[in-house]
């Protein structure tokens, strides 16, 4: 089984970039060419940025975590730590 891209999708992710990684023949059908070399350093400039966000979500959530667990800390300090006088009971 072989992979690879559409051109066309390809062309319109560029959004008029002139990056020479799609070429449209001259012929009478306009056939596109993918040039999968120049793609490469794409998407590894790609992959690199969203490895960096998914490191930076991650530091994130664990600070996040540590704030929610000092705050449940200090709710838990504020409960009082005796038990609270039963009411009296009323006679009729």
């Amino acid at each position: 089984m072989n992979y690879g891209f559409i051109a066309q999708e390809v062309e319109k992710a560029l959004d008029g970039r002139v990056t020479g990684m799609v070429t449209r023949e001259k012929d009478s059908i306009g056939t596109y060419e993918m040039d999968y070399s120049s793609i490469i350093a794409p998407l590894v400039k790609a992959v690199q940025q969203q490895q960096q966000e998914i490191t930076d979500d991650k530091q994130q959530i664990a600070d996040l975590k540590q704030l929610i667990a000092a705050q449940q800390q200090e709710i838990s300090d504020m409960k009082p730590t005796h038990t609270p006088p039963r009411p009296h009971p009323t006679y009729e």
